[in-house]
């Protein structure tokens, strides 16, 4: 009996945490934010901001919880996430190209990012990407995908390209 107690407290419990962080919030149609790294703005958003600035982009088409109180608020229509860590954000990903950890979604729609005046799209290079950025401070290159490093102004951003050397998606966070 005690053992039962616990499991259905640990669900309760697990299901109050899960309640939409953006409720209430109107859908928006936005453009895919650009990324400048001097300032750490993605678009409106600053790396650590609150939740409550997300807004400007309207209700995701998706939250994606993960471990503790994070969670990725997914507008797979314009093909980028926002992270936040505890309320505040902690990531963004763009979706650039196929790649089999992008969400599950029939409308996931690539996006063509733009971080620091640099334009992307899937037919981006790694070439395309050293020439505009320089050389990674890492590489890897394993035969599944090629990831490419950078510190960009206390960024960490990382270019995953596919094994024909397609840009498959873009990760940035702080350092």
């Amino acid at each position: 009996m005690k053992i039962m107690f616990k499991k259905i407290l640990n669900y309760l419990t697990k299901t109050e945490e899960r309640i939409d962080p953006t409720e209430g919030w109107e859908s928006k149609n936005i453009e895919t934010p650009h990324l400048d790294t001097a300032t750490q703005k993605v678009g409106v958003l600053r790396y650590g901001d609150a939740l409550e600035r997300a807004k400007h982009y309207g209700k995701p088409d998706e939250i994606g919880w993960l471990e503790g109180d994070a969670f990725n608020l997914i507008y797979s229509e314009k093909g980028f996430q926002l992270e936040f860590d505890n309320e505040k954000l902690s990531s963004v990903a763009y979706f650039v190209g196929s790649d089999e950890y992008n969400p599950k979604r029939p409308d996931l729609n690539y996006s063509k990012p733009v971080i620091n005046t640099i334009a992307l799209d899937s037919d981006s290079s790694s070439t395309y990407v050293q020439n505009n950025f320089g050389s990674p401070r890492e590489t890897y290159d394993q035969i599944e995908e090629i990831i490419l490093f950078y510190d960009l102004h206390k960024l960490i951003v990382e270019f995953e390209f596919s094994p024909s050397d397609k840009l498959k998606r873009v990760n940035i966070y702080p350092q």
